[in-house]
């Protein structure tokens, strides 16, 4: 695979109420709560200045809520793409990391999910054809999501907080990640 040099952004989605309580989310469609709709509104300002030329999305609900909020300003393409959904978990939907690990502490596939390599191949994938299709694209989708694209430029997987923006530049032979909000 020979991904396009382009600089792009991340926005993880807003904060839901399977958040709060730890669980994890996978593709249910859970909503954003009160503080998610915040979150989204308080970076519509922002967004602007970025240059996007392109939004691709989660078809996940709080993905898409958190697009039609965030991204109320930007008159650019709206593209949802069905490979920006979240890791299937299988079994450990609806669970804490704790649930899911002592339920199925021999495990570190989730039982009738997506294997780790199968959702990073998928990641590689989208990524791939996103980079392809646009110039400064923004793709607004799922932690999960996040780290299959760290992991496909081989960068450190860091904590994004829900509705914080990443952007990813290559310079020198490599790519960079850094925060465009905190």
């Amino acid at each position: 695979m020979k991904l396009s040099p382009k600089p792009f952004y991340f926005m993880r989605h807003g904060h839901t109420e399977w958040n709060a309580q730890g669980k994890t989310g996978g593709d249910e469609p859970i909503p954003l709560d009160a503080k998610g709709i915040a979150q989204a509104k308080a970076v519509q300002d922002v967004l602007p200045s970025l240059g996007i030329t392109h939004i691709y999305c989660s078809p996940i609900v709080r993905a898409q809520e958190t697009m039609t909020l965030a991204c109320k300003l930007l008159t650019c393409p709206r593209t949802s793409l069905h490979d920006l959904r979240e890791w299937d978990f299988g079994d450990w939907v609806g669970q804490t990391k704790d649930e899911y690990i002592v339920a199925h502490v021999d495990t570190v596939e989730p039982p009738h999910g997506e294997t780790r390599e199968a959702f990073f191949a998928r990641s590689a994938a989208v990524l791939e054809q996103v980079l392809a299709d646009a110039e400064m694209p923004i793709i607004i989708a799922h932690l999960g999501n996040y780290y299959g694209i760290a992991h496909t430029l081989h960068l450190p997987r860091l904590y994004v907080g829900n509705c914080q923006i990443v952007k990813f530049s290559h310079h020198h032979g490599g790519w960079q990640q850094e925060f465009v909000t905190w």
